[in-house]
Order: structure tokens, then sequence, then C-alpha cells
């Protein structure tokens, strides 16, 4: 699995190459929702031309002087005008609970509702909750997400431990999600031998 963040079309169609070569699909790509135009053109016919389901965007935060609910309507007005293009080419908008506006499941919660289009839904990154039951956060949006990543740690009252896969199974399995759960490694041990590991727990997890 690839997910592509560069908007540039050598690097998509390198990616595409790659993902063919080896028997892989490119999950989501990455956009900015405040640059409308990207969305509803360029990102949305690129990401279909990849086979990418999604289009990963990030709400961003508010600007000074701005409350969080008035930022949010913003992001919901934004999304909405990039629903049309999104649904003529299949593809999702999905919304990660990225920090600034969406770092509490409410926030997210509150945009996703607010805009009602069936092409749009939740990245679920099972890492991006800081608050003291994460996975209770997550367990919340998981019914509406499109495509899910996974960390190798959750942020517990403050404290970083190592994510327990099988409940992150179990949650999914509860919201009834068939979608690709992909890995988003970040940790300091040499990724050479610690995500083979992590690969496997998550297969005996979601297998």
């Amino acid at each position: 699995m690839v997910i592509v963040d560069s908007e540039a079309e050598k690097a998509d169609s390198e990616a595409r190459r790659l993902a063919e070569k080896h028997g892989g699909t490119v999950v989501s790509r990455v956009v900015d929702i405040t640059n409308e135009e990207a969305v509803a053109g360029l990102a949305g016919d690129v990401s279909a031309d990849l086979g990418a389901p999604a289009i990963r965007i990030f709400a961003g935060t508010a600007p000074r002087g701005v409350d969080e609910t008035q930022a949010r309507k913003w992001a919901v007005e934004c999304i909405e005008s990039c629903c049309d293009a999104a649904s003529k080419r299949g593809v999702f908008l999905a919304v990660e609970n990225h920090g600034g506006v969406v770092a509490k499941a409410e926030g997210l919660l509150e945009i996703v509702k607010a805009v009602g289009c069936p092409w749009v839904g939740i990245n679920l990154d099972t890492g991006n909750f800081h608050s003291a039951d994460p996975y209770e956060e997550l367990a919340r949006c998981a019914p509406y997400a499109v495509t899910c990543q996974l960390k190798t740690q959750v942020s517990t009252g403050g404290k970083s431990e190592d994510v327990d896969i099988p409940r992150i199974a179990a949650l999914l399995r509860k919201a009834n999600y068939r979608g690709y759960v992909t890995l988003e490694y970040e940790d300091r041990e040499d990724p050479m031998t610690a995500v083979p590991r992590w690969l496997e727990k998550m297969r005996a997890a979601l297998a």
C-alpha cells in the first residue's frame, strides 16, 4: 500500500507504477481543504487516475481571532464545494483527525455530519486523539471512517504507550469498517526491523 502526499505529477505516476508492480494499492492522496480548486479539480482527477479511493484532507487550525466553531463552519463550506467533483470521480473526501479544529472527536464529527454527503467521511488516525480515553473517541468516529491509518503509539492521559491493536480491530469491526488499515510508523526504532513486526501484529488482529 502506498500513501501519496506529493502533488507532483511525476511522483503520482511513480506511485501508481510501484503499486501496480508490487501488487499494492494507492490508499489516499493528501490535499489542504482550503485549496478548494485543487480538491475539486486536479486532486480529484489525479486520485481517481491513481485508483486511490480517497483524498485525505486536513481541516487545519482556527486563524487568530476566530473561534473553532466558526472555523469548522468554514471547513464545512469548503468540503461541500468539493462534493460534486468527488462524487463524479468516485473519490471519498476523508477528513483526518489531525489536530486543530478536529483535535477531538466532537469537532471532527461536527464537520462530517454537517456536510451530510455520502462521499465525505473520516480518515481515522489511531494516534491523533490525545485525551483520557482515545479509544472511546476512535470508537465514536469509526462508523464514519472510509480509510484508517494505525500508529504504533497512542496518548492516554498525556502518557504515550503502545497501541492496543486487538482493541483497534474490535472497534473497527463493531463499526462494520471494511476499508484499508495502513501502518503509519513514526517510532525511533529502525523501521526495517520494527515495521515487519508491527505488520505481523496487525495481520493477526485484523485477519
